[in-house]
């Protein structure tokens, strides 16, 4: 897969060290990167009232604000009539949960990504619409033209496009447009159905990359369908799998996927079939792990480095993996070039083995999310480390420095689009985030202090 990236002339140069970023008060980060010919960037963010505000890239209406303006800052999505609990960003799509259980979408929805009630005459939904058929949702995770979503009772419904087989129902939905024309199209389920080979199991989490999935049911059971190149779906082999199929040589409590591989935190099946559950769990990883000159790993492998770690929270971007484990963040991934490892300027962009990012040890990270070629993390804005490190002034493109105030700090580096608050400044609970590395590239952490959110 191409990495190669296009930065508008007046981007500033990438910044390799860590350096303080947005200042907010968060809970939880999410970053979904949706790598494709025309990159997307959007991000959303909900306060602890289930107030929705969307920011970014908008050419498809995926911010929900009712047209297809770009925004530079949060701008609150009024078409959200309910408390919203969490969401989840695609390539062009959003999805809302709200408190009740409802699932809300907007964005591109010719190819099914907004539910069965969009108008089928246009390609976008610019504000949020309800998608009908499904009970009470618990969560959801946006693909690049699909999503999946786990409902309250733990079954695992998907809709949008069928390409790759990532709609799990036997079938990759793949026909020729025309008699006699070689030119492909994919089946579009635009009505959410349950995914029935997983029916019968209570699934507690779900990952949707670009082309493959991951789900994880009540016992530990990982199961991935989807584009199987490069062996990203564990099964010893790069075939394409249209319905879930179970990795027997694991038990796993978290998943995430990135472009062309998969990762996961859990324990190994023994030979005689049981769980090592004893000890310190292990990061497994599969798919195009190392550079594109070595061998993908066809099944899942743990990551020697980082045994003997106490792993928490972690994410995939593209093509590089953040991991917080003790006191550290350990960063490392074949072929970046952005910044997004964070070790500093002057040294290497990339690692094909785990390293820690020295700028930021000893800093207890309550969540890492990776997009497609950066880094975004969330810790307490009081930790001693966060307040040595530099702050981020952006480059301004011609429009004023907005102030925004809130408890916790969003580390970063690499490329992220930030951007100023509504009037009233809330207090966030969530953020949600897809970005490209088309904008300000930090290569190294840092914290973007109040005024300097920026808009482009």
């Amino acid at each position: 897969m191409s990495r190669r990236f296009v930065r508008p002339s007046h981007s500033p140069p990438s910044r390799y060290h860590p350096r303080r970023g947005l200042a907010l008060t968060l809970t939880h980060a999410y970053h979904a990167a949706r790598p494709s010919t025309r990159p997307r960037s959007h991000c959303v963010a909900l306060s602890d009232a289930g107030a929705a505000f969307a920011w970014g890239r908008n050419d498809m209406g995926q911010l929900g604000v009712g047209d297809t303006r770009t925004r530079a800052g949060p701008t609150t999505v009024t078409g959200l009539k309910v408390p919203i609990s969490s969401a989840s960003t695609g390539k062009s799509h959003t999805v809302w949960v709200g408190s009740g259980g409802e699932l809300f979408a907007c964005g591109a929805s010719k190819q099914g990504c907004c539910g069965p009630a969009a108008n089928k005459k246009k390609e976008t939904e610019m504000t949020p619409i309800l998608v009908a058929g499904l009970p009470p949702v618990a969560s959801v995770s946006a693909g690049g033209a699909f999503s999946l979503v786990i409902d309250r009772a733990g079954t695992l419904w998907a809709f949008g496009s069928s390409e790759g087989g990532v709609l799990g129902n036997g079938s990759d939905g793949a026909y020729n447009k025309a008699e006699g024309s070689i030119k492909m199209a994919y089946t579009v389920q635009a009505t959410p159905t349950k995914i029935h080979k997983l029916a019968d199991k209570t699934m507690v989490g779900c990952a949707a990359g670009p082309t493959h999935c991951a789900a994880i049911d009540d016992e530990g059971r990982c199961f991935t369908w989807g584009g199987g190149g490069y062996g990203r779906l564990g099964h010893r082999e790069q075939k394409d799998l249209n319905v879930p199929t179970e990795l027997v040589d694991i038990r796993a409590t978290a998943v995430a996927c990135g472009s062309l591989y998969t990762a996961a935190l859990g324990y190994p099946v023994l030979r005689n079939g049981v769980v090592s559950s004893g000890g310190q769990a292990t990061f497994y990883m599969w798919g195009r792990v190392r550079a594109a000159s070595q061998n993908s790993w066809m099944y899942p492998q743990g990551e020697d480095d980082l045994r003997g770690w106490n792993l928490g929270t972690f994410a995939c971007g593209a093509a590089h993996t953040v991991v917080a484990a003790d006191s550290s963040v350990i960063s490392w991934g074949p072929q970046c070039s952005c910044g997004e490892l964070g070790y500093g300027e002057g040294e290497k962009k990339s690692s094909s083995r785990p390293k820690k990012c020295d700028d930021l040890e000893k800093m207890v990270v309550a969540q890492v999310a990776c997009g497609l070629a950066h880094t975004v993390m969330l810790v307490d804005a009081d930790d001693p480390v966060v307040a040595g490190l530099p702050e981020w002034t952006p480059v301004q493109v011609g429009i004023s420095l907005y102030k925004i105030l809130f408890h916790f700090k969003a580390l970063l580096w690499e490329s992220i689009i930030l951007a100023p608050p509504p009037p009233a400044t809330p207090t966030l609970l969530q953020f949600y985030c897809t970005p490209v590395a088309q904008y300000t590239l930090l290569p190294r952490p840092c914290v973007c202090m109040p005024y300097t959110i920026q808009y482009w």
